[in-house]
């Protein structure tokens, strides 16, 4: 290099004095500014493969653009229910969670979170006028990199004509799964994690997790042929020498440290900016300080003749089939509830296992010029149909889905237009269901058992009926820890022999309530239906639904070898 490109000049000075200052500024905001550090909202869209699909939110092709980041559906809460999200710690020192609210000001929402450690921390907000996203403030967690928070919304005060509203996202989000009161669904409550503090390396991997989020990072271990770590030192070589080269190829041939020092300030000016203004980064946030708790807010509500919510439509739309295109449905908000928008003639089917007791809620409404005629179908049963026209109050439809419960099959929203082309609005449809099979406690007809399968789940009694000219046998079980596996309940009808005369292998309650959703320690009521035979005694037990083998079981103390727990029918079925 000649000379001259050393001199520095008077623009070159000013130059490095303003990165001078940038610098100095991160360095204050690294150690005092709270970073963003990870989160289940939307961020990185990828290829499924490598044409012209996208994996969210819906197809598109060559001639059109690419799809944006999609639109966070809203999701309705309200009394008793609970939305609980689990979230990974992605660095150091993370220490405030924040998500948007919405709702009638001054709505109480109940909050808590529980620490990878078991500590649980608990606050209680009243919503402002405006939704906005709130900030809830924890204890630093140093040492909990990459493990489990679990975070708990309850609105008791909202009503379903006044509820809360939160943001949900679908897709696949890393360490991410959303619960509607204890009922796992796909999607994820949109939350951001903001990490604090000078020790360690925190700092970096918020920054890190800035510019690669997670998400993204795992697509490029997944789609490239290099993967693990030698993948990001080349994404990162590659980029050190893009850099670089424009740095070599400024215009003018202008002195080398005057273009250093404004590429810095370009570099190091437009990180700062985007972090905030965009609230990636923040020095003193307005939040909620949580306080430790002794229990988080519960998820397991007993029957009181109230219908409990299953499963929001809303929140699962990506999953569904959506005619005549994807791309003419959309979440909107719509009198204060969470609405899905679709043209005059439209079909949205939701594939879905029915649960026990199971209930349709929702409102339609008609907007523009004409009338719509509006239809529920299960599978290819009409269960409710009416007209709306424009300009009419909404009408809330309450369809029993009890008929159904335990089958597997497709939920049809159905459109048609009777007049003109009115657009139709599906306002907060949800499922719900009377969970009756949940007990505070054994019932007291019931026979008193002491078994124990896989050290997990107990079995805490059983009762024989007669049910018209059939057996009914309902068994009382008890999750003694949270549970992550799935089992399939067997019942044998028995001989004096041990011959199996007839027999009912389902998940429990119907096929609609699978272990994973049990809350520990309440009863779970699980009834098994069995034509009339010469029955002696029962045979029951858990096996794995993959591999068919049979769940370990210890009976007063005793272990059985075959997984098989033997019980007597104590009155004979007429």
């Amino acid at each position: 290099m000649e000379i001259r490109d050393w001199k520095l000049g008077r623009s070159g000075r000013l130059s490095w004095v303003i990165a001078a200052g940038l610098l100095l500024l991160l360095l204050v905001l690294m150690p005092l500014g709270w970073w963003r550090n990870g989160g289940t909202g939307p961020q990185v869209q990828v290829p499924m493969f490598y044409d012209a699909h996208y994996l969210f939110p819906r197809p598109w092709t060559q001639a059109q653009s690419v799809p944006g980041v999609p639109d966070p559906a809203p999701v309705a809460l309200y009394g008793d229910n609970a939305i609980s999200q689990s979230f990974r710690v992605e660095t150091e020192n993370a220490g405030m969670v924040s998500l948007w609210l919405d709702g009638p000001e001054g709505t109480a929402v109940a909050l808590s979170l529980t620490a990878p450690d078991g500590t649980i921390y608990a606050a209680e907000i009243r919503l402002d006028d405006t939704p906005h996203q709130y900030n809830f403030q924890f204890p630093r967690t140093s040492a909990a990199v990459g493990e489990e928070m679990t975070l708990r919304l309850m609105a008791a005060e909202a009503v379903p004509s006044a509820p809360v509203v939160v943001h949900t996202v679908g897709g696949d989000r890393l360490g991410a799964a959303v619960r509607l009161n204890e009922f796992i669904r796909p999607g994820n409550l949109v939350l951001q994690t903001y990490a604090r503090g000078l020790p360690g390396r925190w700092w970096l991997d918020a920054i890190v997790a800035q510019l690669l989020p997670a998400v993204f990072r795992l697509r490029l271990q997944q789609y490239k042929p290099l993967k693990g770590a030698i993948f990001p030192l080349l994404l990162l070589t590659v980029g050190g020498l893009t850099l670089l080269f424009l740095l070599l190829a400024r215009p003018g041939k202008r002195p080398f440290l005057p273009a250093l020092g404004w590429f810095t300030v370009v570099i190091l000016g437009s990180f700062l900016g985007w972090q905030l203004l965009d609230g990636r980064v923040r020095l003193v946030p307005d939040s909620v300080v949580l306080q430790p708790a002794a229990q988080a807010l519960p998820i397991a509500h007993i029957a009181n003749g109230t219908p409990r919510l299953v499963d929001d439509l809303a929140l699962t739309l990506w999953t569904a089939r959506r005619d005549p295109e994807p791309r003419f449905v959309f979440y909107d908000l719509v009198a204060g509830y969470p609405a899905l928008r679709v043209p005059a003639d439209s079909q949205l089917v939701f594939e879905r296992l029915l649960p026990r007791n199971g209930r349709l809620h929702a409102g339609i409404l008609a907007q523009g010029d004409g009338a719509l005629r509006y239809r529920v179908l299960w599978q290819d049963v009409v269960l409710v149909e009416d007209t709306v026209a424009a300009g009419d109050d909404i009408v809330w439809l309450d369809v029993d889905l009890g008929p159904f419960a335990g089958q597997a099959g497709a939920l049809h929203l159905v459109t048609a237009a009777e007049a003109g082309t009115p657009e139709g609005v599906w306002l907060m449809p949800q499922l719900l269901a009377e969970t009756d099979w949940l007990l505070t406690a054994l019932s007291e007809t019931a026979v008193p058992v002491d078994a124990i399968f896989n050290e997990q789940v107990a079995l805490a009694g059983y009762e024989v009926q007669s049910q018209g000219d059939q057996m009914q046998v309902t068994l009382y079980w008890q999750a003694l820890t949270p549970l992550e596996a799935y089992a399939t309940v067997f019942v044998h009808a028995l001989d004096a022999n041990q011959n199996i005369l007839a027999q009912s292998d389902a998940q429990p309650v119907q096929n609609s309530y699978p272990l994973p959703l049990w809350p520990p320690g309440v009863v779970v009521a699980d009834t098994h239906i069995l034509p009339p035979t010469d029955v002696t005694q029962l045979g029951v037990g858990l096996y794995d639904p993959v591999t068919f083998v049979n769940w370990s079981l210890v009976d007063g103390g005793v272990t059985v070898a075959n997984g098989r727990l033997l019980l007597p029918i104590v009155e004979p079925v007429p």
